[in-house]
């Protein structure tokens, strides 16, 4: 018996809490589609868990479902407001989907949350850029020039 066979006996039986569990596993072992799946049960179970929609943000983030990754990661801030990688990763979607403002709004909040946040420093745009004109001039490339 392998380890996910382990893990899916008795899935009728399963916790929000075994569930979530599970779906780490699976993340961690790059099978994205079965995190989702488990991350969704979790959910059936228990929807108001802020830490599960922001895993399932991710998920959905790794598997090019943006809408859904934006989805989830706005579930997990109603939730809990605080959560500064949620804003991060909504952020990402927004530069893959080229809506350069929202990622930048989306950044900002970020910061506003955790000013030391590398990530969204890293696609925030500099002050003194001219941001319209070249969206993805961020503080890194100031910092390189």
């Amino acid at each position: 018996m392998g380890l996910f066979d382990f893990f899916e006996k008795e899935k009728n039986n399963k916790t929000a809490e075994e569930w979530y569990k599970l779906a780490i596993t699976y993340g961690n072992n790059n099978r994205n589609d079965d995190a989702i799946n488990a991350l969704r049960e979790a959910l059936r179970i228990n929807p108001e868990q802020a830490g599960v929609w922001y895993n399932l943000g991710i998920a959905y983030f790794k598997t090019y479902r943006n809408n859904d990754a934006i989805d989830a990661c706005r579930q997990a801030l109603r939730i809990n407001p605080n959560i500064d990688d949620a804003w991060s990763i909504i952020g990402r979607v927004y530069i893959d989907l080229n809506r350069y403002n929202e990622a930048l709004e989306a950044f900002s909040q970020t910061l506003r949350i955790n000013p030391d946040h590398i990530r969204a420093w890293s696609h925030t745009p500099h002050p003194q850029a001219d941001y319209y004109a070249d969206p993805e001039y961020s503080c890194d490339d100031y910092i390189q020039s």
